[in-house]
This record gives C-alpha cells, sequence and structure tokens, in this order.
C-alpha cells in the first residue's frame, strides 16, 4: 500500500463524540470502553454514523460497554458476561483469505483474558476470523 496516508486523532473522553467530528473520520476505534459511557446523544451520533457507513473498531473491554443498549450490542456483536482469570489460549484462523491475517499463522498460543458472552455472533450470521478454541478453564 505504497503511497497510503493516515491521520489519527484521538479523545480520552467521549465529550468528543459527536455526528460533527464523526463525520470527520473514516473509522472510529473504541478501546478500552466499559460501563455506559455514552449519553443517549453521544450513542445517537455514533449510530447515525454507522449507519451513514462510518467504520468502527471495538478493542478489548468494548463488548462490556453500554451492555443495555442493544444496538450497540447488535453493533459489537454479542454484550460481555464475564470472563475467567487470564490463562493460555490456542487462537486459529477460520477466513486465510482475510487482509488483516496476512503472515499470521494458522495457529498459535496467546495468554489472555478470554471473554463469555449473552449469545454466540454467528447465530446472527457474523463469522469470525480468528477464533480461541473452548479449551480454556471457566
Amino acid at each position: 500500500m505504497r503511497g497510503l496516508m493516515a491521520s489519527a486523532s484521538s479523545a480520552s473522553r467521549p465529550v468528543h463524540l459527536t455526528l460533527r467530528n464523526l463525520s470527520k473520520c473514516a473509522v472510529v476505534i473504541f478501546l478500552q470502553t466499559s460501563g455506559d459511557f455514552l449519553s443517549k446523544e453521544q450513542l445517537a451520533a455514533l449510530q447515525t454514523y454507522v449507519r451513514g457507513g462510518g467504520g468502527f473498531v471495538g478493542i478489548h473491554c468494548a463488548a462490556a460497554g453500554m451492555m443495555t443498549e442493544p444496538w450497540y450490542g447488535e453493533l459489537i456483536g454479542a454484550v460481555f458476561t464475564d470472563h475467567p482469570g487470564p490463562q493460555r489460549g490456542i487462537l486459529t484462523i477460520e477466513n486465510k483469505d482475510n487482509a488483516i491475517v496476512a503472515g499470521l499463522p494458522e495457529e498459535w498460543e496467546w495468554f489472555d483474558e478470554w471473554y463469555n458472552f449473552n449469545s454466540n455472533p454467528r447465530a446472527e450470521g457474523d463469522r469470525a476470523v480468528v477464533h480461541q478454541r473452548r479449551d480454556f478453564k471457566l
């Protein structure tokens, strides 16, 4: 991707999450966003942005945020319920054709918190690119 240029800005408080600010972005990334961190107005701005084609990436505990807001749970794919203590797990690539996994081995070990969810996102047709085998201790 020679010649690709990108710029980034960050905000540590959701007060900056407005439709005006979001309209300047190709993608918004939520990192470490747990609890009810958005107001109704901010959630509506995010919803309008995403429905209008804006990109969204939720990292780590983004699934533990806005747990009483059905639309946000649908955006993430499922709602976090709990996790056991950090432990080793085996990750396996399911969709080798996805560019995001280019250069990764088919399977590797990783130490992390493995989340449990209120539903299986695959029931809604979502497909994982990488998944963790269910051989961890609950």
